[in-house]
């Protein structure tokens, strides 16, 4: 017997949760976030600490009100890239990042000692796939710092596919 499965942190909820609420004139920008991360039904993550950064910067209301109405993720796009943000659901709760930066904390480091499999690649437009054991703390949005023949650099991870076969030593990690 072979089983595929396919899954993703929040999938389901991203593609199928939706909003309709309209707010009226200086309602929060903290309001109308809340809801649609109730909508998603994952948790609010580094929400507070976005929030908080936009209050500093002036922009924490919505002075004519709104209607936010549709896709949450739509919503969530919309307002992260008017921010400047990426937005993604990591360990079930929702996660804001600067765009074109990190997730905190230290790159990991892969080569041929650590866990890299096989010659990373890099297309023309700079995306980096490397394959790699299955190591603890890969999030899409870390950093993972390649050290192979060829390339060497320091890379955000933007997608990675997790592969494991119980009847078979294959388990890794494939990234971009």
């Amino acid at each position: 017997w072979v089983t595929h499965l396919t899954s993703g942190d929040g999938e389901k909820a991203w593609r199928n949760a939706k909003i309709h609420i309209p707010y009226g004139a200086k309602t929060s920008l903290d309001t109308a976030l809340r809801a649609m991360v109730r909508a998603l039904g994952v948790g609010e993550g580094n929400l507070g600490k976005v929030v908080s950064k936009l209050k500093q910067a002036g922009s924490a209301i919505f002075p004519a009100g709104t209607t936010i109405s549709g896709p949450v993720s739509r919503e969530l796009q919309l307002f992260a890239e008017s921010a400047d943000l990426d937005v993604s659901i990591q360990d079930g709760a929702i996660k804001f990042i600067d765009r074109g930066n990190a997730l905190g904390g230290s790159a990991l480091l892969l080569n041929s000692d650590t866990g890299l499999l096989d010659a990373p690649t890099v297309d023309n437009e700079g995306v980096l796939t490397a394959k790699m054991l299955m190591i603890p703390g890969v999030r899409c949005g870390g950093l993972v710092t390649i050290d192979a023949e060829r390339i060497k650099g320091t890379y955000r991870i933007e997608k990675a596919v997790w592969s494991g076969d119980t009847s078979s030593t294959d388990w890794y990690i494939e990234i971009e």
